[in-house]
């Protein structure tokens, strides 16, 4: 449900760019992106200081358990690759069609918002973990 609510978000906010032309649109999508993206980078730099914050913990307190920040740069790598192969199966769809960059950037914006939501509640969780 909260993907369907992202996209529908994604899409929304080029509302007024689509009725223009679909090349205002398509800039418009492209720029929402970029700062979704901007975004999910500032999150997940948060994300890494709590964690290694968290590590640091750990450590001092001798606790026997797996790096945190390790843990988060592996699936950070590993969900990137899924979303560019996950977004470029879907434009593919249209391959040739009027939709082909359209659909690419509304799921890149649906996915990098949802990253950045679930980086944020890790974070969330640690801070009401630590209380």
């Amino acid at each position: 449900m909260i993907l369907t609510l992202l996209a529908l978000a994604a899409v929304s906010d080029c509302d007024a760019a689509a009725r223009r032309s679909s090349l205002d649109y398509r800039q418009c999508l492209g720029e929402v992106d970029r700062r979704a993206d901007a975004e999910m980078v500032r999150q997940w730099r948060v994300t890494l200081a709590a964690l290694r914050k968290e590590d640091a913990e750990n450590t001092r307190e001798r606790a026997n358990k797996p790096s945190m920040v390790a843990g988060l740069l592996e699936s950070q790598r590993a969900w990137l690759r899924y979303r560019d192969a996950e977004c470029s199966m879907v434009s593919e769809q249209a391959a040739g069609g009027t939709g082909y960059g359209e659909l690419g950037s509304e799921c890149s914006i649906t996915l990098t918002r949802h990253r950045t939501e679930v980086l944020k509640r890790r974070v969330d969780g640690l801070v009401r973990y630590l209380r």
